[in-house]
């Protein structure tokens, strides 16, 4: 199981913070350890939910300029220079899932 946006550098670094062994397996934690944890990662990491925010308002703020790079986006095409003549179709694929218009 995984947290968005946090890798194994950052979950290191939780468990030197909440004292645990890196090693320690979630099952075997109590109820007290889990929320030390939580409360660990609620004031020092951002959440999940948080950097989705973010990732969606700075790309909405690059179509609100009017950028290139916001351009690409509000056309689902790929946007840091890839051709588009062949290839480009994950990309075509995954913007127009997120609709940023």
């Amino acid at each position: 199981m995984g947290i968005y946006g946090i890798g194994q550098y950052q979950a290191k670094q939780i468990c030197d913070l909440a004292g645990f062994c890196p090693n320690t397996k979630l099952t075997l934690l109590s109820a007290n350890e889990i929320a030390l944890l939580s409360q660990v990662l609620s004031t020092h990491y951002e959440t999940s939910s948080e950097i989705k925010r973010k990732r969606i308002q700075n790309i909405q703020h690059l179509i609100s300029n009017g950028s290139y790079r916001g351009f690409r986006h509000s056309l689902g095409l790929p946007t840091r220079g890839q051709q588009t003549h062949s290839n480009a179709r994950t990309a075509k694929k995954l913007n127009k899932k997120h609709s940023f218009k």
